[in-house]
């Protein structure tokens, strides 16, 4: 490519140069050196990296949240720099950043380098109509919201989140190119119930044999579980039955068909709860503990995190 004296002077590694530098310099771009004396009389010289070029205005927007990960409840915050790197101002600059489903409670507020106001669109969240911005005049806009604690998060989610910038001026992409639209994600983190049932009871049963069941439940997910409920419906062939408890605190909601109200799991938190009672029928004469019926072993772990 070949650099020219241009009204619009030239685009180079740094982005759009007015004019030449006073002084001696020398570039490096792909291996290629060039190598020009000062003044404003450029003259002609054959280069990789630099073309004559007209005005034109160059926006672009970089977005961020902080921090990268969170769980229901927690607070974060979105983070949009917005720019103009061409040398021609951009008018009518619109940025817009929908919220993604899932996080709630908004607010948002924004800081512009030439001082000058960033409105946002009324019903948007959100849509911002941003000021004429000359060259290198830039903003920040930050968006703070709540992870919806109200809703079922399974054990690992991820929220995209897309920004784009636009205006109504001639832009002229850079090199490297600089981007009009953003996208970063947000992992969310729910709670993990995990529950198991196992016959304590070892040995041959009869009927009339006393047995004992455990069942051991936790929370390996990265958030607390609230509202946690554990349910074993138990079958009419298990009589006398009796419970103790370990670890978390339990409340029984239920009768001899048991359900537990849990207290909230933090994360690694579980207990174990222990059943006793007597086989009063449904078992054949010798029929070993590995093949008790199925029903005898239900239990039903339900959780609204």
């Amino acid at each position: 490519m070949v650099a020219t004296d241009s009204p619009g002077g030239i685009w180079g590694p740094w982005g759009y140069v007015e004019a030449p530098f006073e002084e001696n310099f020398t570039e490096q771009n792909g291996g290629a050196t060039g190598t020009y004396n000062g003044g404003y009389d450029l003259p002609q010289a054959e280069v990789e990296w630099a073309i004559a070029v007209s005005p034109v205005a160059d926006v672009w927007v970089d977005k961020s949240f902080s921090p990268s990960s969170a769980t229901p409840g927690d607070t974060v915050t979105i983070t949009l720099r917005f720019e103009n790197a061409g040398s021609l101002p951009a008018e009518d600059v619109v940025l817009t950043d929908t919220l993604p489903a899932g996080l709630v409670n908004p607010t948002w507020a924004y800081w512009t380098s030439n001082g000058l106001t960033v409105t946002r669109r009324t019903g948007t969240t959100y849509t911002w109509d941003l000021p004429d911005l000359a060259w290198m005049e830039w903003g920040l806009i930050t968006v703070t919201a709540q992870v919806d604690s109200s809703l079922d998060w399974p054990k690992e989610s991820t929220l995209s989140n897309n920004a784009a910038i636009g205006t109504s001026t001639l832009e002229q992409y850079q090199v490297p190119e600089l981007l009009n639209t953003d996208a970063e994600n947000l992992t969310v983190y729910g709670p993990d119930l995990v529950i198991t049932k196992t016959l304590v009871t070892s040995g041959t049963l009869f009927n009339g044999s006393w047995v004992t069941f455990a069942i051991n439940y936790s929370n390996a997910g990265q958030a607390i579980a609230t509202n946690v409920l554990i349910t074993d419906a138990l079958s009419a062939n298990f009589v006398n039955a009796s419970y103790s408890s370990v670890g978390a605190t339990v409340n029984t909601t239920g009768s001899i068909s048991y359900t537990w109200r849990i207290e909230d799991l933090s994360p690694t938190e579980g207990g174990m709860i222990t059943i006793t009672g007597v086989l009063s029928s449904g078992l054949s004469a010798g029929q070993k503990t590995d093949e008790c019926p199925g029903a005898l072993l239900k239990a039903i772990f339900d959780a609204m995190p």
